[in-house]
């Protein structure tokens, strides 16, 4: 019912999902296209060890779209919030083998959480970008 407030009919809401995916692939390209370091706090994070479970996913997709981490740091960190993402997401679908327990969700959760914010501080435009994407 929520959904058919916004999406109406089929291709009403075929249009609007198309205008969100135009609307962050800009949003999102502004944001990637602006530089930024890491720091100590981005090292204290890399070391924690869910988010090194969620690096060779990062890796494998920063590869096939030519990503850099050094070049194209905020793309890289949001490669890696997407696979956390996908953790968190198995998790919580009993029908699929999971990477992590429900045990482990919190932990995964704080390190995702952790990871944002850090983007959104060095990277304003990162964080105008996911909030343009939720609204």
């Amino acid at each position: 019912g929520a959904v058919r407030t916004v999406g109406k009919d089929k291709s009403t809401l075929e249009a609007a999902l198309t205008n969100r995916k135009q609307s962050a692939d800009t949003a999102y390209g502004l944001a990637n296209s602006l530089a930024i370091r890491g720091d100590p706090e981005l090292a204290v994070l890399a070391k924690n060890p869910y988010f090194k479970d969620a690096l060779p996913t990062a890796l494998k997709e920063a590869k096939a779209q030519g990503v850099t981490p050094k070049e194209d740091l905020t793309q890289f960190l949001h490669f890696v919030k997407l696979s956390l993402d996908d953790m968190l997401d198995s998790a919580k679908n009993p029908t699929q083998k999971s990477a992590i327990t429900r045990n482990q969700m919190g932990s995964v959760q704080d390190v995702k959480d952790s990871l944002v914010q850090w983007l959104s501080r060095k990277n304003p435009a990162y964080e105008q970008a996911r909030a343009q994407f939720a609204e």
